[in-house]
């Protein structure tokens, strides 16, 4: 929950997260979406094509 006084704060920060995913795509540099909600990741590990391995998480 938001207090009205931090809302202002809030909103801003709301803001510069949103021209954050407007912005060009840069494999160099991914952006990452954070879910803050306590889980238990179930983790599988997949290979891509170019030989890299990536976790991948899933909920269920």
């Amino acid at each position: 929950m938001v207090h009205r006084e931090d809302c202002g704060e809030f909103i801003a920060r709301m803001e510069d997260i949103l021209d954050l995913y407007e912005e060009p795509y840069d494999f160099k540099k991914p952006v990452i979406s954070v879910d803050e909600r306590p889980f238990q990741p179930l983790e599988d590990r997949i290979t891509t094509t170019n030989g890299g391995e990536y976790a991948v998480y899933s909920l269920l």
